[in-house]
C-alpha cells in the first residue's frame, strides 16, 4: 500500500506538468502528494481501500489529461470497487470528463460508478451486512438535506470529533 502511494507522485507530477508546462509546480504537486497529513494517516494503520481509489482515480485523471481516455476508464472504475463512496467519487470524476469534452468516456465512468454505487448501496450490504445496510449512509445522510442538514451534522458531538481525530493527524506526524 505504501508503495502504492509513494509510486503515484508519478502521475501527479506528469498531471501537474501537463497542466503548468513547469518542472518545478509540477515537483511541488508530487512532494504535497507524498506528503498529504490525509494520504499519511491512512498509511500509518491498516490496509485501506481509500488509498487505492485515490491512486486509481490520480492516474486516471492523469490518462485522460494525456489523452489515453479508455485508459482511464479502466483505471477509474477499478477504483469504483474499492468501496461504495468511492463509486460516488469516480461518478462525480465521470461527470467532470464528460464536461472537459470528452462526452462518451465520462458518460461510461459516470454512468457506471453511479450504477455500482446504487448496487452496492441497495442491494448488496443489505444483502450481506445482516440488513443493518450500509454505514455510509448513515455517515454521508446529512449530504442528502441540503446545506442547513449539512451545518446542523458538522455542529453534532460525534461529527466534531470525526473532524478532529482527522485534523489530529497533523499532530500525530509531528510526534513521529
Amino acid at each position: 500500500q505504501t508503495i502504492v502511494f509513494g509510486l503515484a507522485a508519478i502521475p501527479a507530477y506528469r498531471l501537474a506538468h501537463h497542466f503548468s508546462g513547469r518542472a518545478l509546480p509540477a515537483l511541488a504537486i508530487a512532494v504535497a502528494w507524498l506528503l498529504s497529513p490525509l494520504g499519511q494517516w491512512a498509511l500509518l494503520s491498516d490496509v485501506h481501500t481509500t488509498v487505492l481509489a485515490a491512486v486509481l482515480l490520480l492516474v486516471a485523471a492523469e490518462r485522460v489529461a494525456h489523452g489515453h481516455t479508455w485508459v482511464a476508464v479502466i483505471a477509474a472504475l477499478t477504483a469504483a470497487t474499492a468501496r461504495e463512496d468511492a463509486a460516488v467519487a469516480v461518478a462525480g470524476f465521470g461527470c467532470a470528463v464528460a464536461l472537459g469534452g470528452r462526452w462518451r468516456a465520462g458518460g461510461v465512468i459516470a454512468g457506471l460508478g453511479a450504477a455500482w454505487a446504487a448496487l452496492c448501496i441497495l442491494v448488496i450490504l443489505p444483502t450481506y451486512s445482516g440488513g443493518g445496510g450500509s454505514p455510509f449512509v448513515v455517515r454521508y445522510g446529512a449530504l442528502l438535506g441540503g446545506p442547513d442538514s449539512m451545518l446542523e451534522a458538522l455542529q453534532q458531538p460525534v461529527q466534531q470529533a470525526d473532524v478532529a481525530q482527522r485534523l489530529g493527524c497533523l499532530q500525530q506526524l509531528d510526534a513521529r
